[in-house]
């Protein structure tokens, strides 16, 4: 579900609010009242006003996007690396990427992580805990509606 709901707000997603909110009532108390919170506010806030929330946030702000190499590498050659070791992966276990993302994008990394083999993840999760982090102590910095979406994750990141 954090896949889906840390991609752009497109009106797909935002249609689904309410099939997403039975789904989210069935899951644990604290990951599924975070999920809960997030789609209260998607459900409350205007679609435009969602969409332009989740621009500012990830796409014009360097230090929140959501592609985790660029965290780790920047934009050097260790990154491009690392982006042919994602598909790798992916590849490795079956897994194809449809889209125009780059592979390391974290919609795409959760909906791997949701699926795959147990010891395709652990590499991804040594190697990019830290960035996934980061993001989120910028995210509760600002007060973003995605804050809690990402420490969340974080938690789960650290099991």
């Amino acid at each position: 579900m954090a896949s889906r709901l840390l991609d752009f707000p497109g009106e797909d997603l935002l249609s689904q609010v309410k099939l997403l909110k039975g789904t989210a009532e069935s899951m644990s108390a604290g990951s599924g009242q975070v999920i809960l919170d997030f789609l209260e506010y998607l459900g409350k806030t205007s679609p435009i006003a969602v969409q332009e929330e989740y621009t500012r946030t990830f796409d014009l702000d360097p230090s929140l996007c959501l592609n985790l190499t660029f965290h780790k590498w920047g934009e050097n050659k260790k990154r491009n690396s690392a982006l042919a070791e994602f598909k790798k992966t992916y590849r490795d276990a079956g897994f194809e990427v449809c889209g125009e993302e780059l592979p390391d994008y974290l919609p795409i990394v959760l909906e791997f992580l949701s699926v795959c083999p147990e010891e395709s993840c652990l590499p991804i999760y040594d190697e990019y805990g830290e960035q996934m982090t980061l993001v989120a102590s910028r995210l509760r910095e600002m007060q973003s509606p995605y804050a809690g979406l990402a420490e969340t994750l974080c938690s789960a990141w650290r099991r």
